[in-house]
């Protein structure tokens, strides 16, 4: 409804738009952006489908980005009924008098307010007239109205000094006013050197109303055009209410900012200078020692090559050093008083081109002669592996480096070729029991099942089963992932892709691993199913064993791949996953000697009748921190995880029913071997998740037994009977 369905291999998923999400039920609902991100709004946020919307409080209005409020200025809204003047407030407006004005008692009503009679001292050197709503000055002599009229400006002209003496020479300093001369950097002003009034005091902020560099209208005053010279050995530049130097190369400014004073570069950290640094005025000088010269850089010194350029008294070989020169042989030869005889590098240094290639004396020298698959090491000394598999060309389904070789390897259902490098078809009906009683056609790289017409093959049997009328046992099957019917009353439940079935009632899926890790041991490894027919532990001796290695158990190893349902019928053929194939080629088991089978079986859980058959359990005593129990050991299932992955909280294992009856209504608790507390078993969505709670460093066997049981109070089920579930997991970490 709120998105798009595309086709994928196997089924279909949905695509859904901005603001929905897919839900369990494979539709798209309403993403809840309210819930999901509570910050999203300032103040209140509603969600609407496919998105959402921010409100705001009255007397406030959204924003332009949509989710902050901002205050609404009612004073440009038809809200504004004041007669003079209204004045916006957070969240509401009040009616006030303009300037010039005083507001009558309480009403919204204003009078003229007479600045001439209420101001002290306004008009100073000129003549107040009121106006309505406010006043101007009319300026005697010399003095001339600001912008706003409200004042007389001295507009005398004069030299600035910068000390109060006035001693200074006036041929290079520009007349100005008293207040640009007062208000910037200057001390005194005029033909009578009058002082400018101390900063800080009454007469100087009436003077200078808007402080430090700024005159009486609040312009900025230029010291730099106005007070020329003021930064010397740089550039004076302006700034607002005050100026700065940018010095010259060799030069900083000072504290204030407003001197540029000398840099002596010889203090640095480092100094400029390799050898001797002496100051100068604005720069520095470098000298060099003898046996240097100094570089084109003026910084750096160079050494003198004595030996090229024959400053030198040797006989033989001159060899140049840093700032001097030595007599000596050539490499390669040793000194034997005036002469120099050959180094024999292969008998001084035997390990030279060890253990694989061949030492040859050479004069002055030696070569290493590296057989073939080897190469020399770029420091000419040693032969080394040439790693073929670098080349992903070589090989099509994975590569094995061997020393001054390769081998390729071959994906399932080949093998390699007994002289030659490259795969060939195994065909797996000679074996005799690739498909049973049932009929073996060989294909490249697999094989198929054929059953006459009427009968159906069984993976778990090996045997052609005929085909019921009428859906055979799946009409009242309790199956909670499809069923496909076994004869006339049985049925096999299945599970869902990525589980494998396990007993009468289960399905299990373990943690993908890298087939690069050594523990990779797919399903079919062992009588390729799982069930309950599964060997006793055999001589299972712990992660170390007696020699140092680890004997895998003579019984059901499960696979850390998701595996997949396969519908069988009269000419049923056996799946494999190329893509995981090729990916294990790429590495190899290790010590365990073990060769991976990715063919894959049906992933049902297999039924005479509607009502579970009863298992034939060995019961053992397994005991916890609590009491003792009854423990059934029919199940084993061995998981290896390579310790480079064994971080923290990983899925081990999954379980989950594949009966409806028992979905939400079976517990699963690690009943013995949980040691120091390291694993946990958690419910998510009906499904029980063995993880790890800490990081496991160290290689070791853990022996898990878990228990399953049911929910008595909501196990309402009449016809089925439900056995506690036993399972004991075998953790391998190498």
């Amino acid at each position: 409804g709120f998105g798009t369905c595309i086709y994928v291999i196997g089924g279909f998923e949905c695509v859904c738009r901005v603001g929905y999400i897919s839900g369990p039920r494979e539709s798209c609902e309403d993403v809840n952006e309210c819930e999901d991100m509570g910050s999203l709004c300032a103040f209140r946020c509603l969600n609407m489908p496919g998105g959402f919307k921010c409100t705001c409080p009255y007397g406030y209005t959204l924003a332009a980005d949509g989710r902050h409020c901002e205050d609404l200025d009612e004073c440009q809204t038809p809200a504004n009924d004041c007669r003079f003047q209204c004045k916006n407030l957070i969240g509401s407006f009040m009616c006030i008098c303009p300037d010039g004005y005083r507001q009558v008692g309480m009403a919204d009503d204003c009078v003229d307010i007479d600045e001439c009679r209420t101001i002290p001292d306004v008009c100073s050197n000129g003549r107040c007239i009121n106006t309505r709503g406010s006043y101007r000055c009319e300026c005697f002599d010399g003095f001339e109205p600001s912008r706003t009229q409200k004042e007389c400006v001295d507009v005398r002209a004069g030299y600035c000094f910068k000390l109060p003496s006035c001693s200074a020479q006036t041929r290079d300093v520009r007349e100005m006013t008293r207040v640009d001369c007062c208000c910037g950097m200057g001390a005194a002003w005029g033909p009578r050197c009058e002082r400018c009034p101390q900063r800080g005091t009454q007469t100087y902020n009436d003077l200078c109303p808007h402080g430090v560099g700024f005159d009486k209208d609040g312009r900025d005053v230029d010291e730099c055009s106005l007070m020329r010279h003021l930064c010397q050995n740089g550039r004076c530049i302006n700034t607002m209410g005050s100026y700065r130097c940018i010095c010259n190369k060799g030069y900083k400014p000072d504290s204030s900012g407003t001197n540029c004073i000398d840099v002596n570069e010889c203090d640095h950290v480092p100094t400029p200078c390799k050898f001797t640094c002496e100051n100068t005025e604005g720069s520095f000088r470098c000298s060099c020692p003898v046996g240097y010269n100094l570089g084109v850089d003026g910084i750096t010194c160079i050494d003198i090559d004595e030996c090229k350029t024959g400053r030198h008294t040797c006989q033989n070989q001159c060899i140049n050093t840093q700032g001097s020169y030595q007599c000596a042989c050539q490499k390669g030869y040793s000194q034997d008083g005036g002469q120099c005889l050959d180094v024999n590098e292969c008998t001084d240094e035997p390990s030279l081109c060890g253990p694989s290639g061949t030492c040859m004396n050479m004069p002055g020298s030696f070569k290493c002669l590296c057989p073939r698959g080897f190469n020399i090491d770029p420091s000419g000394r040693f032969c080394i592996d040439n790693d073929e598999c670098l080349d992903d060309s070589r090989c099509q389904h994975g590569c094995e480096n061997l020393a001054g070789s390769y081998r390729c390897g071959c994906p399932d259902g080949y093998r390699q070729h007994s002289y030659w490098n490259h795969c060939i078809d195994d065909n797996e009906c000679t074996s005799g029991s690739a498909c049973g009683s049932a009929s073996c056609e060989n294909t490249p790289g697999s094989f198929s099942c054929s059953c006459p017409p009427g009968y159906i093959f069984d993976g778990t049997h090996m045997a052609c089963i005929e085909l019921g009328g009428g859906g055979g046992g799946c009409s009242n099957a309790p199956c909670s992932f499809g069923c496909l019917p076994t004869g006339s009353h049985g049925y096999s439940c299945g599970c869902p892709d990525g589980y494998q079935r396990i007993g009468q009632g289960h399905c299990v899926s373990a943690i993908p691993t890298s087939p690069y890790g050594g523990g990779y041991y797919p399903p079919g490894q062992f009588n390729n199913v799982l069930d309950n027919s599964i060997s006793q532990l055999g001589n299972l001796r712990g992660a170390g064993g007696g020699d140092g290695t680890y004997t895998i158990p003579g019984e059901k190893v499960i696979s850390t791949e998701g595996c997949y349902s396969c519908k069988l019928n009269s000419n049923n053929r056996q799946k494999r996953d190329l893509t995981r194939q090729r990916q294990h080629n790429l590495g190899h088991i290790g010590r365990h000697n073990l060769r991976r089978l990715d063919k894959k079986v049906p992933n049902r859980i297999q039924h005479g009748h509607h009502r579970r058959s009863k298992q034939d359990y060995h019961f053992t005593k397994a005991t916890n921190s609590t009491k003792n129990k009854i423990w059934k050991s029919g199940m084993h299932l061995t998981v290896l995880v390579p310790v480079k992955s064994f971080l923290q909280d990983i899925d081990l294992l999954k379980i989950q029913p594949a009966f409806t009856y028992l979905k939400n209504n079976e517990h699963f608790n690690i009943v013995d071997g949980n040691r120091e507390n390291l694993f946990q078993i958690s419910m998510r969505d009906g499904v029980a998740v063995l993880s790890n709670r800490e990081k496991i460093q160290e290689p070791g066997l853990h022996i898990l037994k878990i228990l399953g049981t049911v929910d008595s109070a909501n196990f309402k089920s009449s016809t089925e009977e439900e056995e506690p579930f036993h399972l004991t997991v075998h953790i391998v970490i190498k």
